[in-house]
């Protein structure tokens, strides 16, 4: 008998330890993914935010310009994207032209006929254009095939887990409503059903002919900067190679990937192809193409054939994420927020800058240095006076070129510089 309750003993026992096991394998899981999308609807949030301003702002500019307000709702109902294209234009047209007249800013909308205004504010419009999160699919049980004992002491899948986190409220919100908003566009898309329409002929809006030669040069210039990068990284690789100025062997292979994605790149068939894979790729980014943007924005706008409607937010600066819109990042991995090495946008406003990895016992602000010295900035680019600096650990510094002291060889001046600093000189 004794020997029977030992048994019955050791294994109630085991069963106990089982358990404790199971719920703390699906506590983990769970917390994570909370932490996920607790995260992920903090930063849509703060992106909103920003969106928010952004439209506000160009509303507010329009009616101060005499833009009639019933047609800067109606944009804000319809088109609000549209609205800041046309503030973007007008812009532009009142800084060449050193004026702009409400007659020529009112010929530019049309509202169509049969157009029935919401009874909304303009404040209320333009919440409405910038939801916080959209409404997730509706989510089913995962199937339960398992018995009563099993589900008792076996492991939860992945399925039950993720489900109970997708269903569980955050923010007010379910985590799907917030993992369906993450890679959603903070400003709402143009209304296919139509109701307003834009026209910038009044607000010297380039000809078909002077598009084309911007959009040649455009592509032109892609390629240049292409050729110049895989140029630089074949000095780095010799660097590498030789073990000079603090490259060795263990900086060879991400130097010799980076190279081998813009050979992909100059393979491609036509100048427009590799121009939109340049755009993405993190060693050349969407810099230049926004510095167009900003002067001639009906270059891109409603231009697909040209510039792909996934790219125009990034361009716009509309987007500020690093991924593509139709990528998400799984929630189940969420303690991995690591840079992609793929081809990809970069996340965060500093979509264009570069990242830099590091070995061990190896100083930030030295490598920092070195970078601008070998890389030496574009005055007229910001993109270019920034450098993320990784760690082993997988966190990133960010260091900024002040200057260059002293004659013969300069020393390099940097200082660090936090990512709200830099999100607020991107603005």
């Amino acid at each position: 008998m004794v020997l029977a309750a030992v048994r019955r003993g050791a294994f109630f026992g085991a069963l106990s330890d089982r358990l404790a096991e199971n719920r703390e394998y699906t506590r983990e899981k769970s917390d994570a993914m909370q932490e996920y999308l607790w995260t992920a609807g903090l930063n849509r949030r703060n992106e909103v935010k920003k969106s928010r301003a952004q439209l506000q702002e160009a509303y507010d500019y329009l009616i101060s310009e005499g833009l009639e307000e019933d047609k800067g709702k109606a944009l804000l109902d319809k088109d609000p994207r549209g609205l800041i294209d046309l503030y973007k234009v007008a812009q532009n047209y009142k800084l060449k032209s050193g004026r702009l007249s409400s007659n020529i800013l009112n010929s530019a909308v049309t509202m169509a006929e049969g157009y029935e205004a919401p009874d909304m504010t303009a404040s209320e419009l333009l919440k409405k254009a910038t939801p916080d999160f959209i409404e997730g699919a509706k989510l089913d049980p995962p199937e339960q095939e398992r018995s009563f004992l099993g589900k008792l002491f076996g492991t939860p899948s992945m399925d039950e887990i993720r489900y109970d986190a997708y269903s569980s409220e955050i923010m007010g919100r379910k985590g799907s409503d917030i993992m369906a908003s993450v890679s959603e566009p903070t400003i709402r898309a143009r209304d296919t059903a139509g109701g307003v329409l834009t026209d910038y002929t009044g607000l010297g809006a380039l000809d078909p002919t002077e598009i084309g030669r911007l959009e040649t040069r455009l592509e032109d210039q892609y390629k240049a900067n292409v050729q110049t990068k895989i140029d630089e990284l074949i000095v780095l690789e010799g660097k590498a190679q030789r073990n000079e100025d603090g490259y060795s062997n263990a900086d060879l292979n991400g130097i010799l990937a980076r190279k081998e994605k813009l050979l992909d790149i100059q393979d491609l068939e036509t100048d427009n192809e590799q121009m939109r894979a340049a755009m993405q790729n993190t060693d050349i980014g969407f810099g230049l193409a926004q510095e167009y943007y900003r002067q001639y924005p009906q270059m891109f706008i409603d231009r697909p054939i040209f510039i792909n409607n996934d790219l125009l937010p990034f361009i716009s600066g509309e987007n500020t994420t690093i991924t593509e819109p139709e990528q998400q990042q799984d929630p189940e991995v969420p303690e991995s927020p690591e840079v992609s090495e793929s081809p990809e946008v970069s996340e965060d406003p500093i979509l264009d800058f570069f990242i830099k990895e590091i070995g061990e016992n190896q100083n930030p602000m030295m490598a920092a240095k070195k970078f601008f010295n070998e890389n030496p900035p574009r005055p007229e680019f910001m993109t270019d006076k920034i450098v993320g600096i990784k760690a082993p650990d997988g966190t990133i510094k960010y260091y900024k070129f002040v200057t260059k002291r002293g004659l013969g060889a300069p020393a390099i001046v940097v200082e660090e510089v936090p990512l709200s600093e830099i999100t607020s000189e991107e603005e």
